[in-house]
C-alpha cells in the first residue's frame, strides 16, 4: 500500500508530480496548499485568516494544518493509500502525519531559488474562478483575461518574489532535520525537479517499482 510524501520547496513541481501519480496508481492526493485555496475562495473563517498569513510569505501553524489533515487522513478513502503534497513541513507536522499514516516513500523534489522564482512569478490566478495559469507554460488565449469565465487574471502576493524568498528561508530551516529523519529511516529519494515533467515521472515510478511499494 502506498503511502506516499512528497516534498520540495514550492515552485519544484509537487502538485504535478502528485497529479500524475494520483492518476497512475489510483489513489487520494491530498494537498495542503489545496484546501487551503479551497476555504480563501469560499471566504470562510479559516480562508480569511489563511489569506492573511500565506500573503505575507509565512506557513500555516501547525496545530491548525495537523488538524485538518489528521481529519482527510482517516477518511475511509486513505485506506488503500493516499499521496500527500507539501505535507508534513516540519517534525511537528511529521508525526502528527505518522500517527495515522506511516509514509512508506517519500519524494523530495529540488529546485535552484532563481527557478523557482522564475517559474512562480509567471503564475496568475483568475480572480472570479481561481483557475491558474503560468505565462509560459499555459498561457491564457487573451492576455490578461481567463480562458474558462473572462474574469482579470492576476498575480498572487504570495507569488511576488519577496514573499517566494521569505517561504524559501523557511522551508530550508524547517525541512532540513525532516529531510534528515527520512533518509535515516531510508524512505527518501531525491529527484531533480529542474529535468522534463516526463523524465522526472519515469524516475519516480522506477523508484517506486525497485523499492516494492506499489
Amino acid at each position: 500500500m502506498p503511502n506516499i510524501v512528497i516534498m520540495g520547496p514550492q515552485g519544484s513541481g509537487k502538485g504535478t508530480q502528485g497529479e500524475f501519480l494520483a492518476k497512475k496508481l489510483k489513489i487520494p492526493k491530498i494537498s495542503t496548499g489545496d484546501i487551503y485555496r479551497d476555504h480563501i475562495r469560499r471566504k470562510t473563517k479559516l480562508g480569511v485568516l489563511t489569506a492573511s498569513i500565506i500573503n505575507k510569505g509565512y506557513l500555516m501553524p501547525n496545530h491548525i494544518t495537523n488538524a485538518i489533515m489528521t481529519k482527510e487522513l482517516q477518511k475511509s478513502t486513505m485506506k488503500r493509500g493516499f499521496i500527500v503534497d507539501g505535507y508534513p513541513r516540519n517534525i511537528v507536522q511529521a508525526k502528527a502525519l505518522e500517527a495515522v499514516g506511516m509514509p512508506n516513500f517519500v519524494i523530495l523534489l529540488t529546485s535552484t531559488t532563481p527557478t523557482i522564482i522564475k517559474r512562480i512569478s509567471a503564475r496568475r490566478v483568475c480572480e472570479d474562478c481561481k483557475t491558474i495559469y503560468h505565462l509560459k507554460n499555459l498561457p491564457p488565449k487573451k492576455s490578461g483575461i481567463c480562458d474558462k469565465c473572462g474574469g482579470k487574471l492576476v498575480q498572487r502576493e504570495d507569488d511576488m518574489p519577496q514573499a517566494i524568498h521569505k517561504r524559501l528561508s523557511i522551508y530550508k530551516v524547517q525541512t532540513k532535520p525532516l529531510i534528515a529523519r527520512y533518509k535515516k529511516m531510508g524512505i527518501l529519494e531525491s529527484f531533480d525537479g529542474e529535468k522534463p515533467i516526463p523524465v522526472v515521472q519515469k524516475e519516480i515510478m522506477k523508484e517506486l517499482k525497485w523499492r516494492k511499494v506499489l
